[in-house]
């Protein structure tokens, strides 16, 4: 049985032997789990003292981070005797997948985890499940950056040939569930960068300074919100004042004009006065001449009729 390190085959458990220890072993398929373990109980002596523990976890349900960085914490993951082997099931029509962040999500999260947590290179082992899928296995460029993409610096890639799909029934191991089962919580995704340590005295030191700064600019801006509205205001006011007062010079020439228009009138009126008064003057005269005319006339009258 062999391995891949770098495109050189070498023994598999040349690799993997690590005296004391503990070893963590991950993967989605329960029988790569016991066969995976068994075959390390049997590579020789050099794994009598080594403590495994065996974690199953589904791309269908949420992985358990919680539970996960409790058992790497707990176990010493940063210790130099602490190994971590994440199993890959490649199969004859498999697409190689696996660091696809779309297909397999929380193979992705697990692997930055342990790759954060781990002081050691974590081991990415191939397994194909039949004889076909091992031939096409090896006829791919197998450690392409498009493949395993980032992990390619922080991990060893290897290939075990030893799947069984009936391991589990041939020898039972205990294995811990890292799937979430339904209606449980899900926890917030863990960190996968290291973040700097922030000092608590700096932070309260320059903290009341950071807050007087906030409000001071809060309030900066308020005044100037403030004064800016007023500004506005004051811009209305003189606009709807001076709107006014052209409406007013209007009345007033309206006014002007109907005092006009009555005085005119008033014109009118008092030569219509005149007229009729020299009409009615014109009319006594005449009266006064044919009055004149007939008076003679009738006086002729009169005499004659004394004197007959």
């Amino acid at each position: 049985m062999a391995i891949l390190i770098s495109h050189v085959l070498v023994p598999f458990d040349s690799c993997l032997a690590m005296g004391e220890g503990k070893h963590f072993v991950f993967s989605t398929n329960r029988p790569a789990l016991c066969g995976y373990a068994d075959t390390l109980v049997k590579a020789g002596p050099t794994h009598t003292g080594l403590e495994m523990k065996l974690f199953h976890f589904s791309e269908q349900k949420d992985l358990d981070t919680a539970c996960l960085e409790e058992q790497l914490s707990l176990n010493g993951a940063a210790c130099e005797a602490f190994e971590v082997s994440v199993l890959l099931l490649a199969t004859a029509s498999s697409s190689y997948l696996w660091f696809d962040q779309e297909h397999c999500p929380n193979n992705v999260r697990l692997c930055r985890i342990l790759t954060e947590k781990v002081q050691k290179k974590i081991n990415l082992v191939i397994c194909p499940t039949t004889k076909k899928a091992e031939d096409s296995w090896n006829c791919h460029p197998c450690l392409s950056e498009s493949i395993f993409g980032d992990f390619m610096r922080c991990a060893t890639v290897r290939v075990w040939n030893g799947f069984r799909s009936d391991a589990e029934q041939v020898k039972p191991w205990p294995i811990c569930s890292l799937a979430l089962k339904e209606g449980e919580t899900i926890p917030q995704p863990s960190a996968t960068l290291a973040k700097p340590s922030v000092d608590n005295r700096l932070v309260t030191r320059w903290l009341p300074w950071l807050l007087l700064f906030g409000s001071h600019l809060v309030f900066s801006r308020w005044v100037s919100k403030v004064q800016s509205d007023q500004v506005k205001a004051q811009g209305l006011a003189h606009d709807q004042m001076k709107a006014q007062g052209v409406e007013i010079q209007k009345l007033q020439m309206q006014i002007e004009a109907q005092g006009m228009e009555i005085q005119t009138l008033k014109m009118k009126t008092q030569t219509q006065d005149v007229q009729i008064q020299a009409l009615q003057t014109q009319q006594v005269s005449a009266g006064s001449q044919s009055f004149g005319v007939y008076c003679p006339n009738l006086f002729d009258l009169i005499l004659l009729f004394i004197c007959s």
